[in-house]
């Protein structure tokens, strides 16, 4: 007979038996709740970053207030206290993650407050409300990589270039203030080009000196010849004859009359500017200064490539037809001594089979058969020769690679007009071909399908196109030419 297997039983006194009862589950349960952990440790918000803040003054902030850029809730009050030596105030702010950047070398804080001049309202909403801290990042030069820090001197008053642009800084010496304050506008032909950053003696007390910042856009209106002059306070001229009197009374704005200003004016090509040259304050302008300026030319751009378009057709009223017209533009370009003119087709598409439908090219009506002829890219080519600075393709063409200053241009008669295009309102869509115009504010009437060019050198860049108030421009390559 066979013998039946025995089974041998041994005794498991390991602590791995007693806990988990020799069932394999209970590590199938242990690995879920790990699991379970991780997922909730994942799903915690993180912290943000802390930062140390010391301001002269607390103006009433307390714990839970906030910190705001550009209106946005970035960051929380954790703490407010007196510093050691009792001469400041210390104040902790967490950061949220997505403001962590804010945490770095040149970034400037300061609380704000209710400010009301004559000049001037603002913050009233911490009148009542919660006062909170409001945040300028600081600048990042050529790509640098931003060193991080956590411990800042915060700001007594608002910076006067909080939201203004970049630009560069000059001294102007006058014999005395006239005024002037912190914070008032540089004007040139009543036109704000940039604004004051501070006013005070000299180091000898013998002068006053003023110090401007001209924003980058109006770089280009700074020579050697630059004049400037204060713009504050009124100026009085009576006029007494036989035959009766005059009265004058001069002065810029209601603005300069309450806060003072400055005025410049160039009056000739002169030297390149430089960052912290020193030009005289003068307290009146010079007739002749204007009379010099009348031949100063910021540019050598030349406006050009605009050609005027008019669309029109009777449509049908109550008593009698009228005439609708569609105003828009075109550009010239010229090929191998041919000089045609690009529109845009949406803008006489719907009605051009219109039987009382006419369409003229600078004031010149031509056959609308001549519309025919596309080119695929929602433009319509059509020859026309005519004196209108046509560019020469592709000699006066450029590439829209990123971003840069350019300028729309249409015609009126025989002058022509721009608007500036600023190179931060200038958006990818994706398309390479495409780039969208942010915050565009002109009429599709006066600028659709104008010519784009850029601003330093005048090249042809794209065409402008309107559609509900929203603009882009079609490149040179998306224009297939």
């Amino acid at each position: 007979m066979n013998t039946p297997p025995i089974a041998e039983i041994r005794e498991r006194n390991s602590t791995a038996h007693k806990l988990f009862g020799g069932s394999r589950l209970w590590f199938l349960t242990l690995l879920c709740l790990l699991v379970a952990a991780g997922l909730l440790w994942w799903s915690m918000p993180p912290k943000g970053t802390t930062i140390n803040i010391q301001f002269p003054q607390g103006h009433g902030l307390k714990t839970e207030d906030t910190v705001r850029y550009r209106g946005i809730e970035v960051g929380t009050v954790e703490s407010v206290s007196l510093d050691d030596s009792l001469e400041g105030v210390d104040v902790e702010v967490l950061l949220k993650p997505s403001a962590s950047e804010l945490a770095t070398k040149g970034t400037r804080f300061w609380i704000v407050r209710p400010e009301l001049s004559l000049t001037r309202i603002s913050g009233l909403e911490t009148a009542i409300g919660h006062k909170y801290i409001g945040v300028s990042p600081g600048l990042n030069p050529d790509n640098e990589i931003a060193q991080p820090s956590f411990r800042f001197q915060g700001l007594a008053d608002v910076p006067v270039d909080t939201l203004s642009d970049s630009g560069i800084e000059l001294t102007l010496r006058g014999d005395k203030r006239y005024s002037i304050n912190k914070g008032s506008d540089v004007t040139f032909r009543g036109v704000v080009i940039g604004t004051i950053l501070d006013a005070g003696l000299s180091q000898d007390a013998r002068h006053v000196d003023v110090r401007v910042r001209i924003f980058d856009q109006h770089a280009s209106l700074l020579t050697s010849e630059s004049k400037f002059w204060a713009t504050s306070g009124l100026d009085f001229n009576f006029n007494f004859g036989l035959k009766g009197g005059a009265f004058d009374l001069d002065t810029e704005s209601l603005e300069t009359l309450a806060r003072g200003g400055v005025s410049m004016i160039t009056t000739g090509q002169g030297k390149d500017v430089s960052p912290g040259d020193v030009f005289y304050l003068h307290a009146y302008a010079d007739d002749a200064w204007f009379e010099a300026a009348s031949s100063f030319q910021t540019t050598d751009v030349t406006l050009r490539g605009a050609v005027p378009i008019k669309a029109s057709y009777m449509a049908s009223g109550f008593f009698r037809k009228k005439e609708k017209v569609t105003q828009f533009n075109g550009v010239a370009i010229s090929r191998d001594g041919n000089q045609s003119v690009l529109l845009p087709t949406d803008a006489f598409e719907d009605i051009k089979g219109n039987e009382s439908f006419r369409i003229l090219i600078a004031e010149k009506e031509i056959d609308p058969a001549a519309l025919e002829a596309k080119n695929g890219f929602g433009l319509t080519m059509v020859d026309f020769p005519g004196n209108f600075g046509a560019f020469a393709v592709p000699d006066d063409c450029a590439s829209l690679i990123e971003p840069i200053e350019c300028m729309a241009v249409r015609r009126s008669g025989d002058v022509s007009f721009h608007l500036t295009i600023q190179a931060t309102s200038i958006k990818s869509s994706g398309d390479g071909g495409i780039w969208e115009v942010i915050d565009f504010n002109g009429d599709r009437d006066v600028w659709h399908g104008a010519p784009v060019i850029s601003s330093s050198n005048g090249a042809l860049i794209g065409i402008l196109l309107i559609e509900s108030r929203k603009a882009k421009i079609l490149t040179v390559g998306g224009m297939g030419i």
